[in-house]
């Protein structure tokens, strides 16, 4: 991510990110959404009543739109995708093509504690 420009930059907004990715592996990156993500385990009484919610691994979700660029092939589900030097499980790469826009692709990568990627 990027710094803002020069020109609408002030004191009170200098550290607020500007941008996506610069990352080219598929094409030009149009968005991307980091969400953290927590995997939990409920305990519930006789009733049904929740007393117990344990949280046992921790990751992050991408959710990335790229223009694809023609001279790539996106990621197959179960690939590991490197997205800035971090390692991903790739859970979903539609590809959309349209007669008047450009070829995009949507990645959905995830990652866990607790799952070593190769």
């Amino acid at each position: 991510m990027a710094t803002l420009p020069l020109h609408i930059k002030s004191a009170g907004t200098a550290t607020i990110g500007w941008g996506t990715s610069d990352d080219t592996t598929y094409g030009i990156v149009q968005s991307e959404a980091t969400t953290p993500q927590g995997q939990w385990k409920q305990v519930k009484d006789h009733v049904g009543k929740v007393v117990v919610k344990l949280l046992y691994d921790t990751g992050t979700q991408k959710r990335i739109s790229i223009l694809l660029d023609s001279s790539k092939t996106a990621p197959e589900i179960g690939d590991t995708v490197t997205w800035d030097t971090v390692k991903y499980l790739c859970e979903d790469a539609p590809v959309t093509a349209r007669n008047e826009d450009f070829t995009q692709l949507e990645l959905l990568l995830t990652t866990t504690e607790g799952i070593a990627l190769a």
